[in-house]
């Protein structure tokens, strides 16, 4: 576990080379800033005193080859959020469709979880 201000990173790292890493990433709420309006979806979880909680999970092959902490965008180095339900089909597509990696894809084509 690794605690930057207000993110907490859980990585999981492989001991054999080709086996995939593992981040759960937990995003606390800024105390500084107003109240984020909660929206209920699978990366949001709302506190006991109304705040809002970001959970995202990512995967990354390879993961024996990479660095003790993950950047603060982990797309940005190759992670892959992982969904329960496509995110393309909520409300936000457009959203999702604009800054999906292109990997998104292919990364998950003839994977069985």
């Amino acid at each position: 576990m690794t605690r930057d201000r207000l993110i907490i990173d859980y990585l999981g790292r492989p001991e054999r080379t080709g086996a995939p890493a593992w981040l759960v990433r937990v995003l606390e709420p800024d105390p500084s800033l107003p109240r984020e309006v909660f929206v209920e979806d699978e990366e949001h979880d709302q506190l006991l005193d109304g705040s809002v909680l970001h959970v995202s999970i990512w995967t990354r092959p390879d993961g024996a080859a990479l660095l003790a902490r993950v950047g603060p965008l982990p797309q940005a180095e190759g992670w892959i959020q992982l969904y329960a339900a496509d995110p393309r089909a909520s409300s936000n597509a457009a959203m999702f469709r604009a800054t999906e990696p292109p990997v998104f894809r292919a990364a998950f084509e003839g994977t069985n979880f």
